[in-house]
């Protein structure tokens, strides 16, 4: 499944009388995320460690039942609510233990730095804590499935019977008329006739690429993850050109199961995921963006969605929802519910949500008059 997130404020009253000898500690209150997880903060006011004194130590406890996988990350804000720290520990997927040890950092933020009157970090003398939580559920995502045909590839390699010629960049890559019809029309038809043997010019695009988008032409070859980690996007907007659609949807999967969207990325892969009609991507950034929507609109790359007047209005419709109602709540289908209805169907999995929605629509009227 795609992650779940969920944003959870802790505050610890009265920050400055809490236990102030390292090594001593405090609970936050038991938090339950949208999800189910239960969780809470264990602080240590004056460090863990020796090596931590003078430091505040905190760490995420699952407080539940059961084992749960997740990225986090510490935020803490000033009276004002602007964010004055973040500890970005989103980058790796940590498994808690249920009831186990917690994860977090020894050396957070010094304590002298908290009660420093000057930051204005405490609020009524209380310290409030955000913890943003992307819960990771694996191995669910729809992936276009099919038998890798070692042969078709071995084929691909073999340059002997080939009866196309591509020129991307400086190299030659080689290429069947009959296996393109048949598994790549669009590819087919941007060659055209093409009698007189001159290679085919491919602009914009590196051989690297194009030799992955004929590995799945071919065999239905999905690139390992690091090289869709590296190259994703240029994979989708290859992919997205001519016609792939196979490959363009696996790659979105594994960039979502990934959880390749931070905070300081997000508003690129909104208007790329926007560009590309890539709607389970673009679901995962909406969502994350909801969640922070204040912080993200103070960053930088904010700039990136200023510049798209209608996806920045239909991102802040998304994030007033959530005010009012559990944005993660997955009341609606989501993107991968209805590619697997669609797909059981024998219905295209490609377009943007709205189009999804429309074809499934459209899809249920039938069936109720058949």
């Amino acid at each position: 499944m795609p992650p779940k997130l969920a944003l959870l404020e802790f505050k610890f009253e009265d920050f400055e009388g809490l236990p102030s000898e390292r090594g001593q500690s405090t609970w936050s209150e038991e938090l339950t995320d949208p999800h189910g997880n239960a969780w809470k903060l264990l602080l240590y006011p004056c460090g863990d460690r020796r090596e931590d004194e003078g430091w505040v130590s905190i760490y995420l406890c699952n407080s539940g039942e059961n084992d749960v996988c997740a990225k986090y990350s510490f935020i803490m804000r000033n009276a004002s609510g602007e964010v004055h720290t973040e500890s970005n520990r989103e980058k790796a997927t940590k498994l808690f233990k249920a009831g186990g040890d917690g994860r977090g950092r020894g050396k957070w933020i010094k304590r002298s730095e908290i009660l420093d009157e000057k930051n204005n970090i405490l609020s009524d003398g209380a310290l409030v804590l955000d913890v943003h939580l992307q819960v990771i559920e694996r191995g669910s995502l729809h992936k276009p499935s099919g038998s890798v045909l070692t042969k078709m590839l071995q084929l691909l390699e073999n340059t002997d019977n080939a009866d196309v010629y591509f020129k991307v960049g400086d190299e030659v890559v080689t290429s069947h008329k009959l296996i393109r019809s048949m598994n790549a029309p669009v590819l087919f038809e941007f060659c055209g006739e093409n009698n007189d043997g001159s290679p085919v010019a491919i602009d914009d695009t590196s051989a690297e690429i194009f030799r992955i988008i004929l590995r799945y032409v071919y065999g239905e070859e999905i690139p390992e993850s690091k090289t869709i980690m590296d190259e994703g996007k240029d994979i989708i907007s290859a992919a997205d050109r001519f016609g792939i659609v196979g490959l363009k949807l696996a790659v979105e999967a594994v960039l979502v199961e990934s959880s390749v969207v931070r905070s300081h990325t997000v508003a690129d892969w909104l208007v790329f995921a926007d560009s590309k009609t890539c709607p389970l991507l673009k679901e995962q950034a909406t969502a994350y963006f909801a969640s922070r929507s204040a912080d993200i609109l103070k960053c930088e790359s904010s700039k990136l969605l200023k510049e798209s007047p209608k996806l920045l209005t239909e991102l802040l419709i998304e994030a007033s929802k959530s005010s009012n109602e559990s944005h993660f709540s997955g009341g609606n289908a989501s993107v991968d519910e209805m590619r697997k209805k669609l797909h059981a169907r024998g219905l295209g999995v490609d377009g943007s949500k709205e189009t999804l929605i429309s074809r499934l629509q459209e899809s249920n009227k039938r069936q109720r008059t058949e």
